[in-house]
């Protein structure tokens, strides 16, 4: 049973790790997307 309490508890340690790191792509992305509207990535 400890070891489903363990596992639980990083399952929420990496899911947060993973919105954190979302959170910050997209505040690094939305910013260029933005202001190049359309640049090197528009093909």
């Amino acid at each position: 049973m400890g070891t489903k309490l363990h596992i639980r508890f990083v399952d929420v340690i990496t899911f947060g790790v993973a919105l954190m790191v979302g959170l910050v792509l997209l505040a690094g992305v939305v910013p260029r997307m933005s202001k190049t509207r359309g640049g090197p990535r528009a093909r």
